[in-house]
């Protein structure tokens, strides 16, 4: 791998640190139209930097399609299920769970639920996906083979750090463990987008946790 591209990938990973941070720190004037700006620019980094690698992954044959969405959904309908059990774990077990959880939910009160979806199916679940793993976790492989995935998920769970809420935390380790494998496993960048995408649409909207 060329020295320049790993540095590029340093670089895009502090912008998303910096968006992230001051997001979760309470510097926003509207969070899910500030997290849409932030992936947006993000994603704009991974595109400007890995254009012809990132269109490369997004082509598939058609006769994948099919297997591709059912795969994305299926996994987003699994995920969904890990999360509902260890959220109703967390709020028994732990003292800051029910708090956590109500805290991840708080940012979205007083929203039009349709706002969120759409920017959820079409902007951060996408955008999250070729970012952090179309873009990120290729290119931290490249380097540093499987430790580059456990690099990943740290650094996707560590741009969390500034809410100081440890349940988004958690959900946001857990998210990118199982994310980051599952692209691992199948490198197929569209199913990544349609499990996150989807898993948002089901958490965040449609059935949320609490």
């Amino acid at each position: 791998m060329k020295q320049d591209t790993f540095f590029k990938a340093i670089f895009s990973l502090s912008i998303a640190a910096l968006g992230f941070s001051l997001l979760f720190a309470g510097y926003h004037f509207d969070f899910w139209l500030q997290l849409s700006l932030t992936i947006i620019i993000i994603t704009g980094l991974a595109l400007l930097f890995r254009k012809h690698d990132i269109i490369r992954q997004l082509r598939i044959d058609r006769d994948e399609w099919t297997k591709t969405i059912l795969l994305g959904l299926v996994s987003a309908i699994f995920l969904y299920l890990i999360f509902l059990i260890g959220s109703d774990l967390a709020t028994f077990f732990l003292s800051f769970g029910k708090s956590g959880v109500g805290g991840i939910y708080g940012f979205g009160e007083g929203v039009d639920p349709r706002l969120i979806a759409f920017l959820l199916l079409f902007i951060i679940g996408p955008g999250e996906e070729v970012f952090w793993r179309g873009y990120l976790q290729k290119t931290f492989a490249r380097r540093f083979g499987r430790m580059g995935v456990l690099i990943t998920i740290l650094a996707y769970a560590g741009v969390h750090l500034a809410s100081g809420n440890m349940m988004l935390i958690l959900a946001a380790f857990s998210g990118g463990v199982f994310w980051g494998m599952l692209y691992h496993y199948y490198k197929n960048l569209w199913v990544n987008i349609i499990s996150h995408a989807f898993w948002d649409l089901i958490a965040f909207v449609l059935f949320p946790l609490m």
